[in-house]
């Protein structure tokens, strides 16, 4: 059945007591399944227990490179989807399984995940993400295209992805240059927004793994340090603002912090007891700082970009695309953040007051209004964080005008 002529199977996947297997090169439409609680058991037989091989038979021979657990079993191939069930009469079984083609897209290489009740794959050239759900209307299985309008963000392909369920719903992609995209999905509340996370390395691989508050991102990335090629395992913490970061604590303080080597060459944002303190070089595996700190953070730099569009009215006189627009006032909405910048410029949020001065930035929640625009043919927001704290943008609350003249 298998051996090194015809190949091995290229794709398992466990369902309902059975484990199936597909995809060798001798036989790449083959669909294998054991008997039931038997995985290691593949002889064939013809009762409703026993293992069976199963041809997907089309007009096309593309060799199967997933198999993929939900209601059905998905069998994703390199130009087609199947979904094998057990039709009307319920369980599959050697003499009662039905294979259907569903859509003729392909899928890449990527392994594909499961989000709710829909698999998400990529597509057979690795730029497109795509959801496999049951669609009432035509009693089929679809595939809508979820990179409609951010074919940008994938454009260099897709060749790892990992699935994170909490806290929020995200699916994690690392594209073929080494960045890292995320695509945060949640069918429920038809939300799917896309993210590019670029850092002084190339991510080459991502997992998810459960947590006690929630699924937690793992990256392998390679990185260069002190002229040497490196790649660590990393893990992604919304509580530090850096990248590659080594948290430290003193309970006496100190201004000179070792054990650094993970960054030696490297100019590293540091934050010492919550404030920033600006960039240093890690040598010798150490930096000095210029005061004392309990509470220490080291790590790469990166900025956090938020860009709007130009907003898109229609009316009497048609769109408002291509002509002059000015935005009046613009109101953002923050929770928790610490600085912000607007189209380059710096929001205030610290104000004078009592026992203020040798602290830490406290966290802005509220509305921020800006009136500080002009005119032109488009009206694009950039909005910015150039320091290693928090911001949390829930709203953009625009007041603009059309000179349709």
């Amino acid at each position: 059945m298998w051996n090194s002529i015809d190949g091995y199977p290229a794709a398992v996947s466990l369902f309902k007591q059975r484990l199936y297997a597909a995809g060798s090169t001798g036989y790449p439409m083959r669909v294998w399944a054991s008997g039931i609680g038997l995985y290691l058991d593949f002889t064939p037989g013809t009762k409703d227990g026993e293992a069976f091989g199963y041809d997907m038979a089309s007009d096309q021979v593309n060799q199967t490179v997933h198999l993929a657990s939900a209601k059905i079993l998905a069998a994703l191939t390199q130009g087609e989807e199947f979904t094998v069930t057990g039709g009307s009469a319920g369980a599959i079984t050697p003499t009662n399984i039905n294979v259907d083609s569903q859509s003729v897209y392909g899928c890449a290489r990527a392994r594909p995940v499961r989000v709710g009740n829909e698999i998400v794959y990529v597509q057979r050239a690795g730029k497109k993400v795509r959801a496999m759900t049951y669609d009432l209307n035509t009693d089929a299985y679809r595939s809508q295209n979820l990179t409609r309008l951010a074919a940008h963000v994938t454009e260099s392909g897709i060749v790892d992805v990992a699935f994170q369920a909490e806290p929020t719903p995200v699916v994690w992609m690392v594209r073929a240059d080494g960045v890292l995209v995320s695509m945060t999905y949640d069918r429920d509340e038809n939300v799917c927004g896309f993210a590019r996370h670029v850092t002084d390395g190339l991510f080459k691989s991502v997992c998810c793994i459960p947590g006690d508050e929630g699924d937690v991102l793992f990256a392998v990335v390679q990185r260069t340090i002190n002229g040497a090629t490196v790649q660590y395992v990393e893990r992604l913490d919304a509580a530090v603002q850096t990248d590659s970061a080594i948290v430290g604590t003193s309970d006496t303080g100190g201004e000179v912090w070792t054990n650094l080597g993970a960054l030696e060459g490297k100019t590293c944002d540091v934050k010492a007891d919550g404030v920033y303190m600006g960039q240093f070089t890690v040598t010798g595996g150490q930096v000095t700082l210029p005061r004392t700190a309990k509470l220490f953070e080291i790590g790469l730099h990166y900025d956090s970009t938020i860009v709007t569009l130009t907003p898109n009215l229609s009316g009497g006189l048609g769109t408002s695309q291509g002509n002059q627009q000015r935005t009046g006032r613009v109101i953002l909405r923050f929770l928790n953040s610490i600085r912000c910048l607007v189209n380059g410029q710096i929001i205030p949020f610290r104000e004078f007051g009592e026992k203020v001065l040798d602290k830490a930035p406290q966290p802005f929640t509220g509305d921020k209004d800006i009136t500080e625009f002009g005119w032109g043919a488009s009206s694009e927001i950039t909005l910015t964080q150039d320091q290693p704290y928090d911001w949390y943008v829930l709203a953009i609350l625009r007041h603009f005008t059309v000179n349709t003249g």
